[in-house]
């Protein structure tokens, strides 16, 4: 299960409704054999990331960026059921090259990238647009390794992509690529 499926399975967990407690021994934040969940920080840590990582309009487009500013803000401003249903409403796809270029600094992608010898996806973070000797270039990390790698602009869609969120392999698959000049 990714990131985005345990959080949402966490906070179905969590929710209270029709009569029902939360089931926290189903919850994938929970530790074996403990009834409780302990790890509501890290759930909702993870919840804010997905939704940042979305934009201010994923859950309400009313409330500014900065009412999202901490899992707090997040359990106190929205339902679990609004949060849920914003992260399930989120579907893989290819973002354009604007779209990349515009994304705020340390925002969550999942870069694709194609060769002949190996074909990868992995979560990295965006860390700007550069030029260096004329050729503009996208930095990436990932997470805690703080040297950056780039990837050239004009061998976007054509030898590299980003996804708003990792696809599963049959979406990857099933996007075709730019043809290759």
């Amino acid at each position: 299960m990714d990131k985005r499926e345990k959080v949402i399975k966490g906070l179905e967990c969590c929710m209270v409704g029709d009569g029902h407690s939360p089931k926290c021994e189903l919850c994938p934040y929970t530790t074996v054999g403990d009834d409780t969940c302990q790890t509501m920080d890290e759930l909702f840590t993870d919840a804010l990331a997905l939704l940042k990582a979305q934009g201010p309009e994923a859950v309400d487009a009313s409330k500014p960026d900065s009412d999202i500013g901490c899992w707090y803000d997040i359990t106190h401003n929205y339902t679990l059921e609004q949060i849920v249903n914003a992260l399930k409403a989120q579907e893989p796809r290819v973002m354009t090259l604007e779209e990349v270029k515009a994304m705020k600094r340390y925002t969550i992608c999942a870069v694709e990238q194609r060769s002949k010898v190996l074909h990868t996806t992995f979560n990295a973070e965006y860390r700007g647009h550069l030029t260096i000797g004329g050729r503009d270039y996208i930095d990436f990390g990932l997470y805690a390794d703080v040297s950056p790698f780039r990837r050239s602009e004009s061998g976007y869609g054509k030898t590299w992509r980003c996804w708003n969120i990792k696809p599963s392999e049959e979406q990857r698959e099933a996007t075709p690529w730019e043809s290759v000049k």
